[in-house]
């Protein structure tokens, strides 16, 4: 008896939870843009100023001469720069972990570095409002048609998505 009940329980848990996830994802507006685009999540504006690809990266340098490199675990690094500015009566936070993301066309998701030099700026922190920030994101990517480049506003729930083409990308 005490099996049953406790198939019960569970059988009812999965089914309340899975009606949760549902809901939860149906809050969630997703607006697609190009490279080239200004990309609007409400009051907040992103745009991608280039996109780099980075074989491998000196990570120390002697006399002029590279010691060590960095290397990427796929097959390159891509850096994004890009602006967020936000134009809302609050000031929002953004975190290069959780903010942001990369996938290739066939929905593989791409490692975010931190540790390459070619990262002049970090985009963690409060912007203001009314304020811009700018600054560098690092993927490790497997070789792609085209990238989609991800933006969560946590607070509202509005999700962006950038297409990135390789034509948009220099090296």
């Amino acid at each position: 008896m005490k099996k049953i009940l406790m198939f019960i329980f569970v059988i009812c848990s999965l089914f309340l939870l899975s009606g949760c996830n549902k809901n939860d994802n149906a809050d969630i507006t997703m607006s697609e843009y190009n490279m080239n685009e200004t990309a609007l999540a409400n009051d907040i504006k992103i745009k991608i100023n280039s996109v780099k690809k980075i074989v491998s990266e000196c990570f120390w340098n002697l006399d002029n001469v590279c010691q060590s490199y960095t290397n990427p675990k796929n097959d390159f690094f891509l850096i994004i720069d890009l602006t967020i500015e936000n134009d809302s009566k609050k000031d929002i936070n953004v975190s290069a972990t959780d903010s942001f993301g990369l996938t290739t066309k066939d929905n593989k998701v791409a490692e975010k570095r931190s540790d390459l030099n070619s990262i002049m700026v970090s985009l963690n922190g409060t912007i203001m409002k009314k304020n811009k920030l700018s600054g560098q994101l690092a993927f490790d990517v497997k070789k792609s048609d085209e990238y989609y480049f991800y933006y969560e506003n946590s607070l509202t729930g509005k999700l962006i998505k950038i297409v990135i083409k390789n034509a948009d990308i220099t090296e």
